[in-house]
């Protein structure tokens, strides 16, 4: 097994610095599916293009121990630290410059064939990239906590402790659920990843972990859904009223049958759509509230078309408006959905 997973050049990978709740690391979708256990194995500077590996990785390029490496890190300048080391995690990371604080020229460090490196049965290797981060924050020696995980699809998740404190309840409760994940039969173990991860011996769930059935879905009411939502970068809100008597099913079907037509209709860019299905005040019927985003530049001109194309074909009458970074102007909306998941536990469905 390759120790690096191969890296998808159309994708970026970043570490962003989050304040006190640590760091953000952002992985490719592709490297995770149907694994739950990874380690981070290197990373890239976008400051002067800075390439760091693992120590691991390091030894395997060049002949040289890991009590060197940490002398050496423990030499780097503190003004410039982070273009010869950054400690992330669990473990630290170092780049070729390192190797400045020791005598020999790196030239003849370098091995001839790099040698494998051997990671534990069922641990593939992550590939990321550091970018848009605090500098400052990147230099100290201390290991930096990650406290967040996002995919390249916007998918998020928490270590527990973190977790549970958005969630307003106990680590443990976080725990029980994981092991709930394992034994339930309805999820496949390819699709376990969607759910909880395992990087570098530390555990992160995504808000899916309660999702797993209908009873825990309705019996959580206290997950602050908005302040997951509100993580993520959104585009486009708007409403579809029908003109006709639908179902909370039929509604609901066609929110799901929305999320395909855009798919289509915008190949190769990822979309994040999230979506309640609500009662119909004083009448029969139902109605739908959408938002729809990407991590990506969003054409939202050409999406409203789309969504206008959409209506068309189904025969809706629909209300929208656009909205652009930063996502401060429609955060009451976002609230009213996610007190709607709350009051419907079974009438939304959010694509990540």
């Amino acid at each position: 097994m390759k120790a690096t997973a191969r890296r998808n050049k159309q994708e970026n990978l970043s570490i962003n610095v989050l304040g006190e709740d640590g760091l953000n690391v952002w992985v490719n979708s592709y490297q995770m599916q149907g694994k739950q256990t990874f380690t981070i194995t290197g990373t890239t500077f976008d400051i002067g293009g800075t390439k760091l590996v693992d120590l691991q990785q390091f030894m395997s390029r060049y002949q040289v121990s890991k009590s060197s490496i940490h002398r050496w890190i423990d030499r780097a300048p503190e003004k410039s630290r982070h273009e010869y080391c950054v400690s992330v995690g669990k473990k630290h990371y170092v780049s070729d410059r390192i190797t400045e604080m020791g005598t020999a020229d790196i030239s003849l460090l370098k091995r001839k064939e790099p040698t494998a490196v051997d990671l534990d049965p069922g641990v593939i290797g992550i590939d990321g990239r550091i970018m848009s981060c605090d500098v400052p924050a990147m230099q100290q020696n201390n290991l930096i906590p990650i406290s967040t995980v996002t995919t390249d699809g916007y998918a998020t998740y928490f270590d527990i402790d973190l977790f549970a404190a958005r969630s307003t309840m106990h680590p443990n409760t976080v725990r029980n659920y994981i092991k709930r994940l394992y034994k339930c039969s309805e999820i496949h173990a390819s699709e376990r990843w969607r759910y909880h991860v395992n990087i570098d011996r530390k555990n992160y769930v995504s808000p899916r972990i309660f999702t797993i059935n209908n009873h825990n879905r309705s019996s959580l009411r206290n997950i602050e859904y908005s302040d997951f939502f509100h993580s993520f970068k959104w585009d486009v809100v708007g409403s579809l009223h029908f003109r006709f008597h639908v179902t909370r099913d039929g509604a609901m079907a066609h929110m799901k049958t929305l999320y395909q037509f855009l798919k289509r209709r915008n190949p190769g860019l990822p979309l994040t759509f999230l979506f309640t299905t609500e009662e119909n005040a004083g009448q029969d019927g139902y109605h739908n509230h959408f938002i729809v985003g990407s991590p990506r530049q969003f054409p939202v001109n050409k999406v409203l078309d789309e969504i206008h194309d959409f209506v068309a074909e189904v025969g809706g009458n629909y209300k929208w408006q656009s909205l652009h970074e930063p996502y401060k102007e429609c955060g009451s909306f976002l609230n009213y959905m996610s007190k709607e998941i709350h009051e419907n536990p079974d009438s939304w469905g959010v694509h990540l």
